[in-house]
């Protein structure tokens, strides 16, 4: 009896102990109020969620996230909470700390770090982290996220114990919709450690895509070239044009140097890309004799080709990489879309469309937005054309005396941060429409004798290499006919990049 008594009494103890032990966490637990933030990065909603269900079973208030977005728009916040602006948000809500987190994959492991503000300074009291090979790690949070957090969470302060009277009175307090009394003192707002996310320094992508091009106008032309039997300096309208689709494959990469390191100055980089067309070709009916069958046509030879590489400037709004992001760049590019000239001979003429090799300057600029955090980002851009040249052989087959062609493009990139592979990993498409306008000059290259073609008699009688505009009388060189209005060379393309991003 008297060993029962002495058992009870041992159990009574440790209890008592293990109460007065765990009650002053308990204490501090209750009523402390906390704002968690969202989370970045794949699943960081459902993280955030378990952790909030962690806190609230410790005894803490959680802040609702209608709490939070009314101070931001009292205190003109908007978007995410920047550094600088925390420390208002915490004081108008009286929030002890400010919690985030941003969930990452690496290696075919999954990690989730959470960190820990101080309301009161903003400094960093600390962070824990959850991790592993299944997404089941990162869900410890439910389970242990309050016990590991409070050893930050107890040191944690609200500002506005520094800056507002409270209610002794039992009046309501005045974050619960009572009186406010503001003293003199204001806190310093200090910069939060680590809460800017870096610019990429370093961007390579590989593309594959599709391009249509539609490429035409309307010449003026000999009519004894089209109709046997007509032997006079008449003059008909045809139109001359291209039109078709074809696979492309591309390589882009973009450098800023001042990114590296502390990244003192992120701004202006470099920018080179490369795309090549795959499978094209091209064919036609020999000249003066009419195609049976498809096996009748000629094939020729062709390649679309463009290359950019020059300046970029960006500049970003705010701390993430989801703010809003200015950029403007100057570039030289080359397109050129080439035929075997020589096999372009010996097709009918009224088929015939030049080679082209645009070189021009392109002064663009754009902006990117961040819609929803590391899933989808919009970037739109458009750029104007300076042009440089059309080539030389586009000036032989169609006037030697065509200047350079200007244009524009407008495109459209929707980006997804595939940080669920590992971090790095982007998906871009993009959609682009590009013009080119070209006003075509002079006569052919074949109005040259050293040419190859020298004319003799009749001018619309000729059959040499290309076909001569019509002239005024038997002046090689007073053109009247060809081209008269500018052409438009219509572009069409989309692609799919993939690539990985240096942070």
């Amino acid at each position: 009896m008297v060993r029962a008594s002495l058992l009870f009494l041992s159990l009574g103890l440790v209890l008592a102990l293990l109460a007065a032990c765990l009650a002053p966490a308990t204490a501090m637990a209750q009523g402390t109020r906390v704002a968690v933030d969202s989370f970045r990065g794949p699943r960081g909603a459902r993280a955030r969620s378990l952790l909030i269900s962690s806190l609230e079973e410790a005894g803490y208030v959680v802040i609702s996230d209608a709490e939070i977005d009314a101070a931001r728009d009292r205190l003109g916040v908007s978007s995410r909470v920047t550094a600088a602006n925390w420390i208002d948000v915490a004081r108008e809500l009286n929030v002890a700390a400010i919690i985030d987190g941003r969930v990452s994959r690496a290696r075919r492991s999954w990690r989730l770090t959470v960190q820990v503000r101080n309301g009161l300074d903003g400094n960093i009291l600390g962070d824990e982290g959850w991790g592993g090979r299944t997404t089941g790690a990162i869900d410890g949070v439910r389970r242990n996220g309050a016990e590991r957090l409070s050893q930050y969470l107890d040191r944690a302060r609200s500002p506005s114990a520094a800056v507002v009277a409270e209610p002794t009175d039992g009046e309501t307090p005045w974050y619960d919709g009572g009186p406010r009394e503001e003293s003199a003192e204001v806190l310093a707002e200090p910069e939060l450690p680590g809460s800017v996310e870096r610019y990429d320094s370093f961007r390579v992508s590989l593309s594959g895509g599709s391009m249509y091009r539609n490429f035409g106008g309307t010449a003026e032309v000999y009519r004894a070239q089209r109709e046997p039997g007509v032997v006079n300096s008449s003059t008909i309208d045809e139109s001359r044009g291209y039109e078709g689709s074809h696979a492309e494959l591309g390589v882009e990469a973009e450098f800023y140097p001042g990114a590296l390191g502390d990244q003192p100055f992120p701004f202006l980089g470099i920018v080179v890309s490369f795309r090549n067309s795959a499978g094209l070709s091209t064919s036609g009916c020999p000249y003066m004799m009419p195609c049976a069958s498809s096996a009748d046509r000629l094939a020729i030879a062709t390649n679309q080709t463009d290359v950019q590489a020059g300046a970029r400037g960006r500049y970003r709004f705010g701390p993430s990489r989801r703010d809003f992001e200015l950029m403007a760049e100057v570039l030289y590019g080359y397109s050129a879309f080439t035929f075997d000239t020589d096999a372009l001979q010996r097709i009918d003429r009224n088929a015939i469309i030049p080679p082209i090799e645009y070189q021009y300057v392109s002064l663009g600029a754009g902006f990117r937005y961040g819609i929803v955090p590391d899933y989808l980002t919009i970037a739109l851009r458009g750029d104007y054309r300076a042009g440089i040249s059309v080539g030389a052989a586009a000036r032989t087959v169609w006037g030697l005396d065509t200047g350079a062609a200007d244009g524009f493009l407008f495109g459209l990139d929707l980006i997804h941060e595939a940080t669920w592979l590992f971090e790095g990993i982007f998906v871009d498409l993009r959609l682009e429409y590009f013009q080119m306008m070209t006003t075509f000059r002079g006569q052919v290259g074949c109005a040259n004798p050293a040419a190859g073609c020298e004319v003799s008699g009749e001018p619309w009688l000729d059959g040499g290499l290309w076909e001569l505009w019509p002239v005024d009388g038997t002046d090689i060189e007073d053109v009247v006919g060809g081209l008269h209005d500018p052409v438009s060379d219509h572009y069409f393309r989309w692609g799919l990049y993939v690539g990985y991003a240096f942070r």
